[in-house]
């Protein structure tokens, strides 16, 4: 199931020196957000039998593949609702641009995916970052500490970075201020592919009625089955129509739409016959995932108990409390390469990557408990 990619240009594998130097120990790559794991078998072929005999400007119609694929999850989306988009971040970008203000503000939970509270700075609104409990994940209480005067709420579902998946009660409560303000709910649910067997996850396209016209949701097919080189095309589901057709315009004027390939790859990747595929995988994510964290539960680097996604949220505010340059200090002292939390507002974290081989996680576990056993 799992590939070592070193040699191969992946930036994952090639690239960790230019990010965080030299290490004497050998490098266990777990920091970008894709997985050691081939794409299914038909998006290749897919792929090639389309450069085989097209060219020019083409027309592919993705919302069928969408809404099949979102049913069969018992997510109902109707094809209008469907605007096509590069990719997850890009699409926020438009909804921001297309139904706010520059200047206003944006609340976000935190901590939460770095590139979220960039792209709002980008737009030139204003982040507020909203901090819940790690330990107990979010949940209604968080809910006081929204300021009334937001423009929009954007949300992450699971969590990036910490994989906790918000309950319904919350979403429901959530959407409901957004529907009593007037704003957008919307919901970035790219990691929703890889939720624990044991955990039941609700996306906003299962909200009931007018609170479901309240929210947007983001979505692509790069995450779940790992198409980032391509990348697989994302897209955003908007049921209210007015927002929708000024998102749809926003895209359109810049061309921001979906590319070609990017179509081809979502549709094969979507077919039913690759549900038993993403099956596996989540699954062996999940068994890697436990397996750090079972190894850890009892130190002072526990991590926090994931739900769902292909992350590990780890603690080293213990072994570094200085809590400067973590991902590099833990690198020089054990070759594991990961994501510093500094970037997702928390200082003195790391996000791992446990979409890898189960030998490097093995590995990556004896290597923590070593270095904790030095504290």
């Amino acid at each position: 199931m799992f590939e070592d990619r070193t040699g191969t240009d992946a930036l994952k594998f090639d690239g960790v020196s230019l990010r965080y130097g030299d290490s004497q120990h050998s490098v266990l790559p777990m920091w970008v957000a894709d997985m050691d794991i081939p794409p299914p078998d038909n998006v290749g072929q897919s792929i090639n039998a389309f450069l085989a005999g097209h060219y020019g400007y083409q027309m592919q119609d993705i919302a069928p593949a969408i809404v099949d694929w979102h049913g069969r999850r018992h997510q109902p989306v109707q094809d209008h609702e469907v605007v096509s988009c590069q990719s997850v971040i890009g699409g926020i970008k438009s909804v921001i641009e297309a139904l706010t203000q520059p200047n206003d503000t944006i609340a976000l939970f935190a901590p939460v995916y770095a590139p979220l509270i960039e792209v709002v700075r980008a737009c030139h609104r204003t982040p507020v970052l909203i901090p819940f409990d790690v330990e107990t994940g979010p949940g209604r209480g968080d809910l006081d500490g929204i300021p009334k005067n937001i423009a929009m709420l954007v949300l992450c579902n699971p969590q990036n970075p910490t994989g906790h998946v918000w309950p319904q009660n919350t979403l429901v409560a959530l959407a409901s201020l957004c529907q009593r303000l007037r704003i957008p709910m919307v919901c970035d649910e790219v990691h929703s592919a890889f939720v624990s067997p044991t955990v039941s996850f609700c996306s906003a396209l299962q909200l009931a009625g007018d609170l479901r016209q309240t929210t947007i949701v983001l979505q692509s097919a790069t995450k779940a089955y790992n198409l980032a080189h391509i990348p697989g095309a994302s897209y955003a589901v908007i049921p209210k129509a007015s927002w929708q057709q000024q998102v749809r315009r926003c895209i359109e004027q810049c061309h921001l739409y979906s590319g070609t390939l990017s179509n081809v790859s979502l549709m094969a990747a979507y077919s039913e016959q690759n549900d038993g595929w993403l099956k596996d995988v989540s699954l062996q994510i999940h068994s890697n995932r436990k397996q750090l964290e079972q190894g850890l539960a009892y130190s002072s680097l526990a991590p926090v108990n994931s739900e769902a996604t292909f992350f590990c949220w780890l603690d080293l505010t213990a072994l570094y409390p200085s809590q400067e340059q973590v991902a590099r200090l833990l690198f020089a002292d054990t070759g594991i390469a990961a994501n510093d939390g500094a970037s997702f507002g928390s200082p003195g974290w790391v996000r791992l990557n446990v979409a890898t081989n189960p030998n490097n996680v093995t590995e990556a576990l004896k290597r923590l408990q070593l270095l904790w056993q030095q504290i």
